[in-house]
């Protein structure tokens, strides 16, 4: 753990501006309708113990899978690599304001200010309300230039689903029910979780 967290190679942080625009030239070049975006997210559930009482319950039962879960919202770079994370959520919350309230939004957009960095997301995200964010879809809205923006934002949001899955075959606990009594634990493993993917990748 503390070899982790004491190299540099494995912070959770936001890359040097050199970094960033290697990462929009390289999906730009895989994708010419999207200009300057360097990145992407999505939301994750994590299985947990059911609570003893109702109250703790509703915070954190979901009603569409019957279960119990803590929610995340990981960033991902075309290397797989993660910049910026939020966890351990209720996942009565949405994903949206899972980004909201682990400053997600606020890292995103420090980013498109300095540098007009954008990051596409899927409909779980507030784009009406950020002009950093570009929602993936197959609707065609706003002519065929916004359909080939929608669709290509559709195909570059896949690489969050491949970070997901790579997250999550990479460490199996990840797949167990975690304790729910135990604040601590949840959110180290996953902290660990995610240092050390950074720096699987980075290595």
């Amino acid at each position: 753990m503390k070899v982790l967290y004491n190299n540099p190679s494995a912070e959770v942080q936001v890359p040097s501006s050199e970094k960033i625009q290697s990462y929009m030239e390289a999906i730009e070049s895989r994708h010419p309708s999207l200009k300057n975006v360097w990145c992407t997210m999505d939301g994750l559930k994590l299985s947990i113990q059911s609570a003893s009482g109702f109250e703790e319950q509703g915070r954190y039962y979901n009603g569409w899978t019957h279960g119990h879960y803590v929610s995340a919202v990981i960033v991902f770079c075309p290397d797989e690599t993660i910049p910026i994370v939020a966890y351990n959520c209720p996942d009565l919350v949405h994903d949206s304001m899972v980004a909201e309230w682990g400053g997600v939004y606020d890292k995103l957009e420090e980013v498109y200010e300095r540098y007009g960095g954008k990051c596409t997301v899927d409909c779980a995200f507030g784009s009406a309300r950020y002009d950093f964010l570009i929602k993936s879809s197959q609707v065609c809205e706003g002519g065929v230039e916004q359909y080939i923006i929608n669709s290509e934002a559709t195909s570059m949001r896949q690489s969050a689903e491949w970070g997901m899955g790579l997250l999550q075959s990479s460490f199996p606990r990840m797949k167990d029910k975690l304790r729910f009594d135990d604040l601590d634990e949840r959110k180290l493993i996953f902290r660990m979780c995610c240092l050390r993917f950074i720096l699987k990748f980075l290595s």
